[in-house]
């Protein structure tokens, strides 16, 4: 009976310890498997987290290539329509000046027509109203040395270089030393440089009084193939009559013709509010040489002429208004 109980014994706490194991090793596969769960858990939320991150980058991307595409394609709109647009506005700006070359053009050929049948016109009736009046009397024949101004210009005349002064006329100044430049002296001026170098013959005829004037210059009226430029001159409202001194005045009622149609018709300095020569209308002239080169003086026109034979003109820096006695813008000529 007591042998019995001992191996009881044995048997209860084999038992004991048989369960405390199998309970440890339970709980030991328990925590073992918790481990586990966690891990896996933890590496699902890591490999989610990475993949949500990795899924909003490439959104964002997208988003931002997106944007980028649209603010490219706006950019190229505007810069396409603003192109158009100056291409729109540089079309039109050529084609308005092309419209404004077309009407100038148009103008100055109406213009130049107007002009050329008024001259034309002139130049008939002249030739007409020559026929009226006493025909010219010892003609002579010359050829331009230099143009001075409207009614001055110098010849050469019996193989010297001679300076002659329309008879009867006065035309506005160009380069007067006191009176300065007037209105009308421009064109009188250009008027008869045309009229004489477009002549194949230039004549002159003096009148039966004095044939020089203080100035010793020829007083004669002018002729370009047969046409008097003094009363040209006139009858366009680029000259006056003036400076009449008998006997000079063979030809003084076929100018008076002339200016009385110019003043009716308003041409030229017949179209001015006063006088060509007033005071009002003077442009003084400043001597280009006085700022830019060097002056050079001399007593008289005999040492300037020694140094300068045929003289100097006003733009000159030898010349002196005093030694220029016929107030023509040449000083000392011969």
């Amino acid at each position: 009976m007591k042998k019995y109980t001992g191996v009881k014994r044995i048997t209860i706490a084999g038992l004991l310890l048989a369960g405390i194991g199998v309970i440890t090793y339970l709980f030991a596969l328990t925590i073992i498997f918790a481990t586990l769960l966690f891990t896996f858990d933890d590496t699902d939320t890591s490999l989610s987290s990475t993949l949500a991150t990795n899924t909003s980058t490439t959104y964002n991307k997208e988003i931002h290539t997106h944007i980028l595409k649209s603010e490219t394609r706006d950019r190229i709109a505007k810069e396409e329509k603003a192109r158009a647009e100056k291409l729109a506005k540089e079309k039109e700006l050529a084609e308005s000046q092309k419209k404004d070359k077309k009407a100038k053009e148009k103008k100055l050929a109406t213009e130049k027509i107007k002009k050329d049948e008024e001259a034309e016109k002139i130049s008939n009736e002249t030739e007409k109203n020559a026929s009226k009046y006493l025909s010219p009397v010892g003609l002579e024949q010359v050829t331009v040395a230099r143009f001075v101004d409207g009614d001055t210009t110098r010849f050469y005349y019996h193989g010297e270089d001679v300076s002659f002064r329309y008879l009867l006329i006065d035309t506005p100044e160009t380069m007067h030393p006191h009176d300065g430049k007037q209105p009308f002296g421009q064109e009188a001026s250009e008027r008869t440089r045309e009229l004489l170098v477009n002549a194949s013959i230039i004549e002159v005829e003096h009148d039966i009084g004095e044939r020089t004037d203080k100035y010793n210059r020829h007083l004669a009226y002018i002729y370009a193939d047969g046409v008097m430029v003094n009363e040209v001159l006139v009858r366009e409202g680029l000259a006056q009559v003036t400076y009449i001194y008998p006997p000079n005045i063979r030809h003084l009622d076929r100018l008076k013709e002339a200016e009385r149609l110019a003043k009716e018709e308003g041409l030229g300095i017949w179209s001015l509010d006063s006088p060509f020569d007033a005071p009002s209308y003077k442009e003084s002239i400043s001597n280009p040489s006085s700022n830019s080169q060097k002056q050079e003086y001399f007593q008289n026109c005999t040492e300037l002429r020694i140094v300068y034979p045929y003289g100097v003109p006003f733009d000159h820096p030898a010349y002196q208004s005093k030694m220029d006695g016929d107030k023509d813008g040449w000083a000392c000529e011969r």
